[in-house]
């Protein structure tokens, strides 16, 4: 009980804290950062229904840009459209926030962070990860059992943080393919049970971590790239539905049995690039597989990362050349 009242006093404390350097408006708070910058606050009247978030809010007669969002009061929001002007999603923010549906994404055009857990167990259908957000922190969107579409745009975003996107349980597909990202950490797509479909970035992801794409049980086929050099263990365990593992590398990637733990080797073929069946049948780990067949083209000759971005200069402004799109710095699609 001593422990309770004393949580409650701490609570109330640091909300005074806050409140001090802040204001209410229209039904929100706001903390202030700087001269130039808020933080939107849910208060203690938490806001419910659809919720629009200004880029801008004046207060004592000076202008704010509202940078970031944080609390955990959000939770009876439905449909939230959040400012362009938003650079951060708080940890926890959204977390259980079950009536959550719609965001406008492509809004979100400076939006750099989105904190740990900060939608676990929402239900938000669609998740887009515009251009220039940079980190994705751990569990950020585990557990959302409503997530159908997953869209990664993010050219700075270089790593899938732990169970990041586990438990998605309707999430069919995932196209990385065009992405710069470099490792998906631990547990990233764990328990994805409808997923089925997996394109990976050609040349530029180096590791897979443990279990981060086991219990995926619609997975039916999986492809690692060349670049691909560690392996985590039981990275496909439990896909009781896999018939094919393809590996484009030349040479065999360090692995243990723990690495193919949890796969059904004498079902399961391995596809490995022509001419390399022997080498495969004596590396360590690989040679489990009872069924390797010589069928993939190694694609270890391509050194040119053909997804890197480059800058273009036009009529004095600056683009972001990517494949075969282009963007402004801001993330827009140019047509």
């Amino acid at each position: 009980m001593r422990k309770i009242v004393f949580s409650v006093v701490l609570l109330a404390m640091s909300c005074m804290a806050v409140w001090a350097d802040g204001f209410e408006k229209d039904g929100l708070g706001y903390i202030i950062v700087d001269d130039i910058q808020v933080t939107v606050w849910s208060t203690v009247s938490p806001p419910s229904g659809e919720i629009t978030i200004p880029e801008r809010v004046s207060y004592n007669g000076r202008s704010y840009m509202v940078t970031k969002i944080t609390g955990q009061g959000w939770s009876d929001v439905t449909k939230l459209t959040l400012p362009k002007s938003l650079i951060e999603i708080d940890e926890e923010c959204f977390y259980g926030a079950e009536g959550l549906e719609y965001i406008n994404w492509s809004a979100l055009t400076s939006l750099q962070t989105i904190g740990a857990r900060a939608f676990t167990y929402s239900g938000i259908k669609e998740v887009t990860l515009p251009f220039n957000v940079r980190t994705v922190e751990e569990n950020a969107f585990s557990g959302c059992e409503q997530l159908t579409g997953l869209t990664i745009q993010a050219m700075y975003l270089k790593e899938l943080s732990d169970g990041v996107f586990g438990n998605c349980t309707k999430l069919t597909a995932i196209d990385l393919s065009s992405t710069q990202i470099q490792k998906i950490d631990e547990m990233a797509f764990y328990g994805c049970s409808a997923l089925k479909t997996v394109k990976l970035p050609l040349l530029t992801l180096k590791e897979i971590g443990k279990t981060a794409f086991a219990s995926c049980t619609a997975m039916t086929d999986f492809t690692l790239p060349t670049s691909v050099t560690t392996l985590g263990d039981r990275f496909l365990a439990w896909n009781t539905n896999l018939k094919t593992l393809t590996t484009q590398a030349s040479s065999p990637r360090t692995a243990t049995s723990a690495t193919f733990d949890g796969i059904d080797k004498d079902k399961v073929s391995l596809v490995v690039p022509r001419g390399t069946v022997p080498l495969y049948q004596n590396a360590n780990g690989w040679k489990e597989f009872k069924k390797i067949t010589d069928g993939t083209q190694a694609v270890e000759s391509v050194t040119r990362d053909i997804t890197a971005p480059t800058k273009s200069f036009r009529n004095g402004l600056i683009y972001i050349l990517r494949s075969d799109k282009t963007y402004t710095v801001t993330g827009q699609e140019v047509k």
